[in-house]
């Protein structure tokens, strides 16, 4: 073999050689030569479980953040589902994953980010426990809002129309609804199962205003026409010694009714709202306090349930008063729940 054969010759084997070898930047598993790994999650509270991510080998780039994401889908990524980051230095760290919804598998898996890419480890899955609690009794509306309108009560009443995803009131991107105040709502007409008549009901709902705009409908269900015989929570204002104070409304049967109204400016803050009635008195509910009572009769006709807007004329006609910001979390039953309950509803 002459020197320019023999050249050419290791030039084509270094080439062959190098070809075959582990892509670094292949965003998968051990890639990069870092590998992390994550423990079994373990319950710690209604809708909440924790696990802890591992880095067993730290060889290749420096990981700049390491976390869990996990999702209803298979193969969850930072951008498809919710997710928690824990970028502290150590070779162990303890992630909540919170707002999970009960009786529903998760598949979740670790990331890692590094300079040149993101690094997914192997897909595991759970199923988070049901909800065993007496607060599974007679929810006829559940709507975790996590990246759906899909009712989880069992009754099937899957909301429709246009709002946009973004994160809910524990941080989690996608876990909540956002309205612009204009034409964005969700609904569904003819619901199953939802409170009618003077039956006794709760409503319980999560929601977040960027500002105050009287008259802009929250959550509710029934038919709110001339004939009103509806349900709903809104958003006013009331004068107190001339001045004007961010209030909300229980709009239902025309006996409109201001539930309290807020001392200190109630925008941009997340508000745990509940009202339970129980036949004859209606309780409305500031996080856990109960800040006013009346007695009272309903005459509820459940022929739509909305959020984020009100609807004279199911499914879509007469849709008026818009709500502009986010709303998490809303829960219908077909009984009115006790204070301790109220109560426990606050951490879920």
């Amino acid at each position: 073999m002459n020197k320019r054969s023999g050249f050419l010759y290791l030039f084509l084997l270094l080439v062959i050689t190098q070809s075959c070898q582990k892509d670094d930047a292949i965003p998968q598993g051990k890639g990069n030569k870092n590998e992390v790994s994550v423990t079994a999650p373990s319950i710690t509270g209604p809708t909440r479980a924790t696990a802890s991510v591992v880095v067993i080998s730290n060889d290749g780039d420096p990981i700049s953040e390491k976390g869990i994401c996990w999702s209803l889908s298979s193969n969850p990524t930072l951008e498809s589902s919710s997710s928690f980051n824990n970028a502290a230095s150590g070779s162990s760290n303890s992630i909540a994953m919170v707002d999970l919804i009960p009786g529903q598998r998760y598949f979740y898996r670790t990331y890692a980010k590094t300079p040149r890419s993101t690094i997914y480890g192997v897909e595991n899955s759970f199923v988070f426990p049901a909800d065993n609690s007496t607060l599974r009794n007679g929810l006829v509306g559940y709507y975790p809002l996590n990246g759906n309108g899909l009712d989880y009560s069992g009754n099937a009443n899957n909301l429709q129309g246009s709002a946009s995803l973004v994160s809910g009131r524990t941080g989690l991107r996608n876990s909540a609804y956002l309205f612009n105040g204009v034409s964005d709502f969700l609904s569904v007409t003819n619901p199953r199962n939802l409170p009618s008549g003077n039956s006794s009901f709760t409503i319980s709902f999560w929601y977040n205003a960027p500002r105050w705009v009287a008259n802009s409908m929250l959550v509710g269900f029934g038919r709110s026409g001339s004939n009103s015989q509806a349900n709903y929570v809104k958003l006013t204002t009331t004068v107190v010694n001339n001045r004007t104070y961010q209030s909300l409304m229980h709009y239902h049967w025309n006996n409109d009714w201001t539930l309290w109204y807020y001392s200190n400016d109630a925008t941009n803050v997340w508000n745990k709202i509940t009202i339970t009635f129980d036949g004859t008195r209606t309780r409305y509910y500031s996080f856990a306090t109960e800040v006013s009572s009346r007695p009272t009769r309903v005459d509820v006709v459940p022929n739509v349930f909305s959020i984020g807007a009100r609807i004279e004329t199911p499914p879509s006609s007469n849709v008026k008063e818009f709500f502009n910001g986010i709303i998490d979390d809303v829960r219908i039953y077909n009984r009115a729940l006790t204070a301790s309950e109220v109560s426990s509803l606050v951490n879920y």
